[in-house]
């Protein structure tokens, strides 16, 4: 029975990830039947932001496209550096760089996420129809600006974007490059099946009127995290199909990793803790599914010491995984030029299968902090 178990959650794994990595080719049509967008908006929310935000709005003025940029709102999520006069210093210089301070947003003060009530108050002072999201640690490429606006459709109302992380040498960051380069591909494979999962706010394209038409957060404004899948969600329930991809390095967003082992498990625990809080039953049941499937691994060797399997078959299962791991990431290479070393592959494989279980069950019923506060 246990050997069955193992095997059937080995078929389910390398089934899914076949399923991800056939969703990457289907994102090529995304540039069929372009349209132009009348004027874009960036929301940038901050907070503490002081030593990062300069980088990041270098990096948008310098931008090809610039011109098509109607405003660039810089909102101050009650910052105690300084934040705000950073954004009055390069308004200075640029009239479309404008400050939204706590006090110009108050009316939207009764949403608990401190993100999601940032991202509200941005869109309600935006003049463009198109709404790009980054984060005040991230930096753009030059080409972002036309990545973006060549996958705009009649028919997209969210467009997500790569994001990777800034290069770092050590082998903590090695690892955390792998990963997260698998979550940009289930993110991209999914939304090429028009079957959308994940996102992430420091890259992410909103078509105004459908951010209005979803009546932007409600329904989930409780939810600290959140901000870019959930929101995601609501779009694509709303209106099916309306949801893209730029898989190209051209649009690809730069952030930082975190620092150590702590604020890496506080960001993945804070990632899970909307794991139960999904609208979609299905999308639930999938991720109820991928944990259990790894705790399964994760107990193969317990399986074996108990003699209910062989140890040939418990590192046979986990030799195939890994195979399957890194025959998957070798598609970040392939579309974004992330280099996959096997060695990498391997070790990823090996921590994988903890970490899962581990950030599931610790975002599910610990509590995490951000930005100097913490939640439960």
């Amino acid at each position: 029975m246990i050997a069955f178990l193992l095997i059937l959650a080995l078929v389910v794994y390398l089934a899914v990830l076949f399923w991800y990595k056939t969703g990457l080719s289907k994102l090529s049509s995304n540039s069929a039947n372009p349209a132009s967008a009348s004027g874009i908006s960036v929301i940038i929310a901050a907070r503490n932001e002081e030593l990062t935000l300069p980088a990041c709005l270098n990096s948008i003025l310098k931008a090809d496209s610039t011109n098509k940029i109607l405003e660039i709102i810089v909102v101050d999520d009650n910052s105690s550096d300084k934040t705000a006069d950073v954004v009055r210093e390069f308004s200075q210089a640029d009239s479309r760089i404008k400050l939204l301070s706590p006090a110009d947003y108050a009316e939207f003060s009764h949403i608990k996420s401190p993100k999601k009530r940032a991202v509200q108050a941005g869109f309600s002072h935006t003049s463009g129809d198109w709404i790009a999201l980054t984060d005040a640690d991230c930096t753009v490429p030059e080409t972002w600006i036309s990545a973006f606006t060549d996958a705009i459709r009649p028919d997209l109302n969210l467009i997500a974007g790569p994001v990777e992380f800034k290069s770092r040498n050590s082998w903590f960051y090695r690892w955390q490059h792998l990963e997260f380069s698998g979550l940009m591909l289930v993110s991209a494979g999914a939304i090429g099946h028009k079957k959308p999962a994940t996102a992430n706010g420091a890259n992410l394209w909103v078509r105004k009127s459908a951010f209005l038409n979803v009546d932007a957060f409600s329904g989930v404004s409780h939810i600290i995290s959140g901000d870019d899948e959930l929101l995601m969600h609501k779009i694509h329930r709303k209106f099916p199909g309306s949801v893209g991809y730029v898989f190209r390095k051209e649009a690809t967003v730069l952030t930082d990793p975190p620092k150590n082992a702590g604020e890496f498990f506080n960001q993945r625990k804070r990632w899970a803790s909307k794991g139960l809080k999904y609208q979609s039953v299905p999308y639930r049941l999938y991720l109820f599914a991928f944990v259990l499937v790894h705790l399964l691994f994760l107990l193969s060797p317990v399986f074996a010491l108990l003699n209910w399997i062989s140890w040939f078959f418990a590192l046979g299962i986990l030799f195939l995984k890994f195979i399957g791991d890194s025959w998957f990431l070798n598609s970040a290479n392939r579309f974004l030029s992330v280099p996959v070393n096997p060695a990498f592959s391997f070790l990823f494989g090996w921590i994988q299968i903890p970490y899962v279980v581990v950030t599931a069950l610790l975002g599910t019923f610990s509590g995490f902090e951000w930005k100097g506060k913490y939640y439960r």
